[in-house]
């Protein structure tokens, strides 16, 4: 342990010490595209991450103290003809210090892989349509179905195609059609070893989805009568197919999602909203074993409402009420499945840092939050974000923690917990990030806990 520690501390030392160094640089962006001297057609660049978890006391873990250096690294590279590209992008996400009584799995290794290789061609009344044929990373609406993760160290991908169609009148449709690419390995001790296997695709998983964006849906906003900016909308359905290979267990999943969004971007003196509401139905197993063939009817759904204002000055403080509600499973010993699955989307943004942290999801739960935001300086943002939790079933277990409460217990309140995060822009290639997270519980076997992180990044 005492080892350990060394190793903890020399760590944080390093990442201090070569990040500060960056700051004697030029304020002119250093990119890869100007170091090599590449053709105008050819654009390249990169980024590279170093980034230190703590979680005392986590209930997602076996052990008392966890803790994890998460490192990645990408190289992205296009070339450009016309209105046509080919695009690559390489990405090394691996850790160290991790042990096999922790919560590692495939969103915090994924080591040497191709992200990205994909054709991209623009075509249509001035360019109004984008195809895009390969690999590659996408996000879709809120990003809460649909994304590319940006705080956990590995990617969602999809081999496949998207088009993506704009019109005068300012409204979008998205459309995917694909097969998920499988992350490898899955293994704890391969994972902690940083083991090096390809990822692929397979036509055992497929995933279609349809979003259609409206600019402007001002009748809605006229009715509610509110000081807001124009509001949005957007409509979107997916629909996900699983079964068994030789080489893959699965729950089957054959599940379609269908909701819409309403949304006001904040703006300096005004209210925003968001509204969202979205449907599951469809059919899934109980788990993944080969024995389980019984398919269970599934019926779920997800809520969240954002009531939100900016204050006017520089500081673009900004104070926001959240409420967040999704099914969980009320009888586990029954032929349904209530809980809801948020695919490929992140959580992030709702209910803090996964990675070592992630405890909570948007699954069996009921949210009510307070969340504060600022910029003291032009690149620097501060946020807190204080939430109380409920389970919306007792019988479900709580988020990604696979933990139920005490038997026995009938009381569905969780507990709650207090987010506190900087970021730090000292210069445009360069950003400093760091935070706390502490949590509370009740009725679980690990009563408080208290996670910390602190990374850099920097692009080239």
């Amino acid at each position: 342990m005492e080892n350990k520690s060394k190793t903890f501390l020399f760590i944080v030392f390093f990442i201090l010490c070569t990040s500060i160094s960056q700051l004697s640089e030029s304020k002119e962006n250093q990119t890869l595209n100007k170091a090599a001297d590449s053709p105008r057609e050819l654009s390249i660049s990169g980024a590279s991450r170093l980034r230190l978890e703590n979680h005392a006391g986590s209930i997602r873990a076996n052990s008392a103290n966890n803790q994890i250096l998460t490192m990645r690294t990408s190289i992205e590279m296009s070339y450009t003809s016309n209105s046509s590209s080919l695009n690559l992008e390489l990405m090394d996400s691996r850790q160290a210090l991790a042990e096999t009584d922790g919560p590692i799995n495939t969103g915090d290794v994924n080591v040497l892989d191709i992200q990205q290789l994909n054709f991209q061609t623009q075509f249509g009344l001035n360019k109004s349509h984008t195809l895009k044929i390969g690999r590659f990373t996408t996000n879709h609406g809120n990003r809460r179905l649909v994304a590319r993760p940006v705080y956990r160290n590995t990617m969602n991908t999809f081999d496949g195609l998207e088009l993506v169609s704009r019109f005068k009148n300012g409204k979008q449709i998205q459309i995917l059609a694909s097969q998920p690419v499988l992350r490898k390995p899955n293994k704890k001790d391969e994972l902690i070893r940083n083991d090096f296997t390809l990822d692929k695709s397979s036509s055992a998983v497929r995933f279609y989805g349809a979003t259609l964006d409206l600019p402007d849906v001002s009748y809605i906003q006229e009715s509610l009568n509110l000081n807001i900016n124009p509001l949005k909308a957007d409509f979107f359905g997916y629909l996900l197919r699983e079964k068994d290979t030789l080489q893959r267990q699965s729950k089957n999943r054959k599940l379609g999602t269908f909701g819409f969004r309403l949304k006001s971007e904040p703006e300096s003196g005004k209210i925003d909203i968001e509204i969202h509401s979205s449907q599951q139905s469809g059919t899934q197993r109980a788990s993944l074993s080969p024995m389980d063939q019984r398919d269970l009817r599934h019926k779920a759904f997800f809520r969240n409402f954002v009531f939100g204002y900016t204050f006017r000055g520089k500081q673009q403080t900004r104070v926001s009420f959240e409420f967040d509600h999704g099914s969980g499973d009320s009888d586990p010993d029954d032929k349904k499945s209530e809980r809801y699955d948020s695919l490929f989307g992140v959580t992030a943004p709702l209910y803090g840092p996964t990675g070592f942290y992630g405890v909570f999801n948007m699954s069996n739960t009921i949210t009510p939050g307070l969340r504060l935001s600022f910029n003291p300086t032009p690149n620097l943002n501060l946020m807190l974000s204080y939430r109380h939790f409920w389970l919306d079933e007792t019988r479900d277990s709580l988020g990604r923690s696979k933990k139920r409460v005490r038997k026995g217990t009938i009381d569905n309140y969780v507990g709650q917990h207090l987010e506190l995060r900087s970021r730090w822009n000292p210069l445009d290639s360069l950003r400093f990030e760091t935070g706390v997270v502490f949590l509370a519980l009740k009725n679980f076997r690990n009563k408080n806990s208290t996670f910390f992180w602190f990374g850099v990044e920097r692009r080239f």
